[in-house]
């Protein structure tokens, strides 16, 4: 059901190689500088991915609260409708707020990045061992601060994953099983002429 292409696999392969070779070369067979370059990316990149992953999380909590907000908002004024100060332009209000929040929320997660973080479990298993090689190396090397930061980013990555995988379920799953199904069914009817 979730897919990695083979763009993210590519990607993920090579910056993960080119980080543990330059940790492997610098701590164990002393190659001048590349330890000190490879940590330096490190931090950088962490503490990044760090901020992009809280703020990835955070922007669509705040906008669903928002949203609920708003619903509950224009079910109340609907609700007051029979009354006599009933003011239909602040019900109008009220529900072209809710649908401009509802198309911020969609564009806050929008399809290309719920597909790109939907990882494969194979993917997420890869995802962890690299890691985990990591994490043992810059132990090993003196830097336990750094690997508890790749672990907090480690651990953030799987929330942004799980997050992603709730909502490809809830958007997309639908459409996905019947185009497998289609698939099958075109699959058998081709099987079947070919018998003729």
């Amino acid at each position: 059901m979730y897919t990695t292409s083979l763009k993210t696999w590519a990607r993920a392969v090579a910056v993960d190689s080119i980080l543990t070779a330059a940790l492997v070369a610098g701590l164990f067979y002393a190659v001048p500088h590349v330890f000190q370059v490879a940590v330096f990316v490190l931090w950088w990149s962490t503490i990044l991915g760090i901020g992009a992953t809280l703020l990835m999380l955070i922007l669509p909590v705040a906008l669903e609260k928002a949203v609920e907000a708003l619903q509950e908002e224009v079910a109340f004024l609907k609700a007051g409708q029979t009354f006599a100060s009933f003011d239909p332009d602040e019900l109008t209000r009220a529900e072209k707020k809710l649908n401009d929040r509802k198309k911020v929320l969609e564009k806050a997660w929008p399809e290309s990045m719920v597909r790109r973080f939907a990882v494969s479990n194979t993917y997420l298993a890869y995802h962890w061992f690299s890691d985990a090689v990591v994490w043992i190396l810059l132990i090993v090397a003196g830097h336990p601060i750094l690997a508890s930061f790749k672990v907090i980013g480690f651990l953030l990555s799987c929330i942004v994953i799980g997050v992603a995988r709730k909502q490809y379920t809830e958007r997309f799953a639908e459409a996905d099983k019947i185009d497998r199904e289609m698939a099958d069914h075109r699959k058998a009817v081709a099987q079947h002429n070919s018998y003729k």
